[in-house]
């Protein structure tokens, strides 16, 4: 009788195969394990890490309860003057504009541009009590680094016709019409 070989159950690799899989396996469960360990070590608070994660985005923010009475400044090396106690958070109080906030933080009320900027404001955006500004850490400036303020202006001040002011009543679009035809043939006149 011929004696049968027993056949070969596993082809060649699957003992590799097998071990990769033992220790990818045992790097997930010890990946796991540790993330469980970290979240049971810290009483299942999860806000930790969201803290963390503010403080890296939000370096230091200063709660400010009420308009600082002195600016200190520091000196970069580009020569520009930073005031020491920024970034800070401020909560408006009734009565403020983003020029005083301004003024009391960086000593300049032309940085006023800078907390509209940081905080998303419109220009001239009224600024509600308790709502809160975030004062950023940026140079102080001067009227040359931000041009004039821009304070609301009156009819007057902006020295129109008072033909202009008025305008033509609602429906009556004869001078728009009449003024668009000028410009347009004024536009003709000057491509020919």
């Amino acid at each position: 009788m011929a004696q049968r070989s027993k056949p070969v159950v596993t082809p060649a690799g699957t003992d590799r195969e097998t071990i990769i899989s033992i220790i990818l396996g045992a790097i997930v469960v010890i990946v796991i394990g540790s993330l469980a360990f970290r979240y049971l070590r810290q009483g299942g608070n999860v806000d930790q890490d969201a803290q963390l994660t503010e403080d890296v985005l939000e370096p230091s923010i200063v709660e400010v309860e009420e308009l600082p009475s002195e600016v200190i400044t520091e000196e970069t090396a580009e020569g520009e003057q930073v005031p020491t106690n920024l970034p800070a958070r401020y909560t408006v109080k009734p009565g403020d504009s983003t020029w005083a906030i301004a003024q009391a933080f960086y000593g300049s009320g032309f940085n006023y541009i800078d907390i509209e900027s940081a905080n998303n404001l419109e220009p001239e955006q009224e600024l509600a009590a308790g709502m809160e500004l975030i004062i950023p850490k940026v140079s102080v400036r001067d009227e040359l680094s931000a041009g004039a303020p821009r304070e609301p202006l009156t009819i007057n001040e902006l020295g129109v016709p008072p033909e202009q002011i008025t305008g033509p009543t609602k429906g009556d679009d004869s001078q728009a019409e009449a003024a668009l035809e000028e410009m347009e043939e004024a536009s003709e006149s000057e491509q020919e």
